[in-house]
């Protein structure tokens, strides 16, 4: 579809939907399909002239099945935010990253109620202005940008080298093939500008991601990356003479030990983990569900356990609103959230002195280690 999408209709609309839904499931989708969209019309115009005609048609077609979509979201985001908008969550992903002069990443840090029929305020992500940040604002917020960029770049090659297995035999190839062409007058050959139409998508993918924010464990980031370097594979003939006989068989090695090699070394390697946040909090939620004593009612705080926060989860499974847990909140913070319960984590530094508040009463629930329940007493007004 790389290349026949520019003179054939059906492969045009094809790409067009597919690229809209792309979109849909990553904003990111959106700059990098007006960038491949280019640079495959370009090199079509300069190398393929005889296909200027049809291209023109196809690319009509492909802005039709493409545009058609996304204009729809696009208008709806636009209307709800009262601007132009195509995303809100890349501007607020990079916000997270900024210089710490404040506090930039409000997901259990701000203690508030959410809106009506929402469990948490982040349901519907936004930023004070003052967190957003440009890196050309300031020299010092280019230098923090370039440093994250630095930051990011290990985390990239581990997650491409250490994961996707893949991507060293790629590399190996494209060095081999990049070598053998070095003296030849190929390099304007359709197949190679193909080819670096692919690699293009490549790059714009790895510039946004390492210059947000990148933790080591989202390999979801780099998941299309298998397919793209199959592609250039397939654009770009290998050096070796028994990989050019038995490529197809070769890319599916590829494709195996980049997809399915990780998936089984992670469930044989790495060790289960019995303590999680979301079955603690739903065994919770069970406990609490027995007890006819304790009615359900908002929850705040994190109860920070291995893979995520169980006070959240507990809200969940009760079908409760969630108000928040800044773990540096105080007492006096948390019982006047406006929650009916506290959640805290076993090992909370807090514990002792919420034991000792009068406005919080322990709820001793069977079989429940990990969580601490407290349910917030109202206090009467003075006179």
């Amino acid at each position: 579809m790389m290349n026949r999408w520019t003179y054939e209709p059906r492969s045009a609309m094809s790409l067009g939907f597919w690229s809209a839904l792309a979109y849909l499931t990553k904003s990111v989708a959106l700059p990098v399909t007006v960038l491949f969209v280019c640079l495959s019309l370009g090199a079509t115009w300069i190398f393929r002239s005889s296909r200027r005609l049809p291209s023109r048609s196809c690319a009509g077609l492909m802005l039709l099945s493409w545009g058609i979509p996304c204009i729809i979201w696009i208008s709806v985001l636009s209307m709800h935010n009262g601007k132009f908008t195509f995303s809100t969550s890349a501007r607020i992903v990079h916000a997270t990253t900024g210089p710490g002069d404040v506090q930039r990443y409000p997901i259990g840090f701000n203690i508030a109620p959410p809106e009506n029929g929402r469990i948490t305020t982040w349901e519907n992500p936004s930023l004070n202005p003052d967190q957003y940040w440009s890196p050309f604002e300031s020299k010092e917020n280019l230098q923090h940008q370039l440093e994250l960029i630095v930051s990011n770049l290990p985390k990239a090659a581990l997650v491409l080298t250490s994961v996707f297995f893949w991507s060293i035999p790629t590399l190996f190839i494209l060095t081999g093939t990049l070598r053998s062409r070095l003296s030849r007058t190929t390099w304007f050959e359709p197949k190679y500008w193909r080819a670096a139409v692919v690699l293009s998508f490549f790059v714009a993918n790895f510039a946004v991601y390492t210059a947000t924010l990148l933790p080591v464990t989202e390999q979801r980031y780099f998941y299309a990356f298998a397919p793209i370097m199959a592609l250039v594979i397939l654009e770009c003939p290998p050096p070796l003479n028994w990989i050019q006989k038995h490529k197809v068989q070769f890319l599916a090695i590829i494709l195996g030990m980049g997809l399915v090699g990780p998936s089984i070394a992670r469930w044989a390697i790495l060790p289960s983990i019995s303590l999680s946040a979301f079955h603690i909090a739903y065994e919770t939620s069970l406990a609490i569900s027995r007890d006819a004593d304790v009615k359900p009612g908002p929850v705040v705080g994190n109860a920070r356990l291995p893979r995520g926060r169980a006070g959240l989860y507990l809200a969940f499974c009760l079908d409760q609103p969630w108000y928040g847990g800044n773990p540096a909140a105080s007492p006096d913070d948390l019982a006047q959230s406006g929650a009916h319960f506290l959640a805290l984590s076993y090992d909370d530094h807090r514990i002792p002195t919420i034991e000792s508040d009068p406005r919080f009463q322990r709820i001793p629930l069977e079989g429940i280690t990990y969580i601490r329940l407290y349910s917030i007493l109202r206090q009467s007004p003075g006179p």
